[in-house]
């Protein structure tokens, strides 16, 4: 028997956790890396962010107004980028992954080119593009120790966002997480056989000056074949616009006063905190998921708590809250989410039987 686990969704959300099986997987053992040098000496020596420096910002803001020295922290707001018009858009991006252009055909929010197994798709209102080969992407064959190392696919990875997506390659995406894919076997009499990996992904995590992206947009994940043979990508990592706002001084948050007010808010949903412990705060510029017509990129914190015991039936809970207290940005920010719950409404309905009653 086989059984699919998907150790963290790359694009899931800020833990990149979010699948729904909880069987954990012993490690697949890796190779060592015998082309990560050939591919380029900057990936060949990457190491993982994960959380790193989003952890890293959230303290140092602390710190700062633990020390009544809120006036040193300089934190900005930007816009983002317009979707550039979509038609004109995946015509030129077929071509850059090596698609023959045809008719290509609208999809909900969606336009889509197919070539055989090939797909690409770009959403009209958050420009994030989608490149699978339908093929292969998570039907392929298992093995029970990676011939790569770590260091070998995530250059490989680096190497395709280089070749397939030039524009985002010449921001600062540094390497964040990678996962493994895995099939759990099962002999004949139930006896557990170990995992075996299908798919690798690795995904990267733009930076803005100093602060990292975090949500589940502002990423790139791309997909490998255990054999480091590319089978996606999904680009949900629209450009910086112009910068809207510097704020410093009392326009940030205090780190704790803005915990208190993730805790009532999930107090407020039913979260009983008390069988939960905080296991990492986080500070960054937030962007939503890939389909969000989000406008404004704000700095965020975020706070991660997961059950104190399996008993306690719950899972990761995240919260967020704007790091900004400028009247303003607020509101521009309320208007994204205005706009982001109307996109979800429609979705919604979209996906409702017609009533004919």
């Amino acid at each position: 028997m086989n059984k699919r686990i998907f150790l963290g969704l790359v694009l899931a959300g800020l833990t990149g956790t979010g699948c729904s099986e909880t069987t954990e997987a012993e490690p697949v053992h890796e190779a060592k890396s015998v082309i990560a040098g050939k591919l380029g000496a900057h990936a060949a020596q990457e190491a993982l962010d994960e959380d790193t420096i989003a952890v890293q910002a959230y303290e140092r803001v602390r710190q700062a107004h633990a020390a009544r020295q809120a006036q040193s922290v300089r934190l900005a707001v930007y816009s983002l980028q317009p979707v550039d018009d979509v038609v004109a858009q995946v015509d030129a991006r077929a071509r850059t992954v090596g698609l023959e252009m045809g008719a290509a055909r609208k999809s909900g929010h969606e336009l889509m080119v197919e070539a055989g197994h090939r797909v690409l798709s770009i959403d009209a209102r958050s420009g994030t593009e989608r490149y699978v080969d339908r093929s292969r992407f998570h039907s392929g064959r298992s093995v029970a120790t990676l011939p790569l190392a770590r260091a070998d696919y995530i250059a490989r990875a680096r190497e395709h966002v280089q070749r397939a997506l030039p524009e985002v390659a010449t921001r600062n995406m540094r390497a964040y997480k990678f996962r493994q894919y895995v099939n759990e076997s099962a002999g004949p009499n139930g006896e557990r056989t170990g995992p075996q990996v299908y798919q690798v992904a690795v995904a990267f995590q733009e930076m803005v000056g100093d602060l990292p992206v975090i949500g589940s947009g502002g990423k790139v994940a791309v997909h490998l074949t255990p054999n480091g043979e590319i089978i996606a990508h999904e680009s949900a990592a629209r450009g910086v616009g112009r910068r809207l706002a510097d704020l410093s001084g009392s326009e940030v948050l205090d780190p704790e006063v803005a915990r208190r007010q993730a805790e009532e808010r999930l107090a407020a949903r039913g979260v009983r905190l008390e069988n939960y412990r905080l296991v990492r705060a986080e500070l960054g510029y937030l962007r939503h998921g890939r389909h969000s017509p989000q406008s404004v990129m704000a700095p965020h914190y975020a706070y991660l708590y997961e059950p104190l015991s399996p008993a306690v039936g719950g899972r990761k809970v995240v919260e967020v809250v704007p790091a900004v207290t400028n009247p303003e940005v607020l509101a521009q920010l309320r208007q994204d989410a205005q706009a982001e719950a109307q996109r979800k409404a429609e979705r919604m309905a979209y996906a409702q039987p017609e009533d004919v009653r």
